[in-house]
């Protein structure tokens, strides 16, 4: 991947696909450069691209996966705490997007349930004082699709504990956050 078509993506993602992954005015221009940082290092694009990938291939399965994210891609870039996995979350959210929308979830749902991102950006600011995402593996799972906000509450697909069959594999239940 040459560092042109790794530095695209980053550098044109649109404020109002920003706006609907929770990212208002308080962190818009943090983001933006921290999109500017990542894409300007080869090695942290190429993780970026492979990362954003790798969410994209999950969407749409919920179980039995190990996280995408290594111990560096959480220690952070440039001192920003999961600097790399932000990136690829807001590259690949186009895709979980219409993921969504083929299933008929309404784009205000889909929205409230994106802009996660945002509010796990804001508790990384307000425990550590800096901007960063400390959450990146909640919105990875959050990213394959199995999970929805509706108001207030918030709705994971999980299998149950109780009554496993001889798979391991409990009923399928909503689990509510």
């Amino acid at each position: 991947m040459t560092r042109e078509s790794v530095a695209e993506p980053l550098a044109g993602v649109p404020d109002e696909l920003l706006e609907r992954l929770g990212v208002g005015a308080d962190l818009l221009a943090p983001t933006r450069h921290l999109l500017d940082a990542v894409a300007a290092d080869p090695a942290a694009g190429a993780r970026t691209a492979e990362l954003a990938a790798g969410f994209r291939s999950r969407i749409g399965h919920f179980f039995g996966q190990e996280t995408l994210l290594s111990e560096t891609d959480l220690a952070g870039f440039g001192g920003v705490e999961g600097a790399v996995p932000l990136a690829a979350l807001i590259v690949a959210g186009p895709a979980v997007e219409a993921f969504w929308g083929g299933l008929g979830y309404p784009d205000d749902i889909i929205a409230d349930t994106l802009s996660d991102l945002g509010r796990q950006v804001r508790k990384t600011v307000a425990v550590t004082g800096r901007f960063g995402l400390g959450q990146a593996s909640w919105l990875e799972m959050i990213w394959r699709g199995g999970f929805a906000q509706l108001g207030r509450l918030q709705f994971e697909i999980t299998r149950s504990d109780l009554g496993r069959g001889e798979e391991g594999a409990g009923d399928l239940v909503l689990s509510t956050h």
